[in-house]
């Protein structure tokens, strides 16, 4: 009876976790993506240079480059080092540099 609470207990502690990952993915995609689409629409030249850096120069790319890449870079999702290139180069932010060892 105990062994069953404990697996209980432990398989209800897992789905939250889970599901709390999957909030913590949907906000680093929604960050991402802003970003990605202004770097899509400069690239389809549908907007200039000057327009994509100022769309990118806003508070969120503290997220992107604080929250968002590591967490890209730590989980299994692929890191896209061009794509935080070109954001970096937009915005004058510092190089990230990945963790030593992993």
């Amino acid at each position: 009876m105990q062994k069953d609470r404990n697996l209980a207990w432990l398989i209800n502690e897992e789905a939250h976790r889970l599901i709390d990952f999957k909030e913590l993915d949907e906000a680093r995609r929604h960050v991402k993506y802003y970003f990605v689409d202004a770097c899509e629409l400069f690239e389809l030249n549908l907007i200039s240079q000057e327009t994509c850096k100022r769309i990118c120069s806003v508070e969120a790319k503290e997220l992107l480059f604080d929250v968002c890449e590591p967490l890209e870079f730590a989980t299994a999702h692929k890191w896209d080092e061009g794509f935080y290139k070109k954001i970096r180069e937009l915005t004058e932010e510092k190089e990230f540099e990945p963790p030593k060892g992993l």
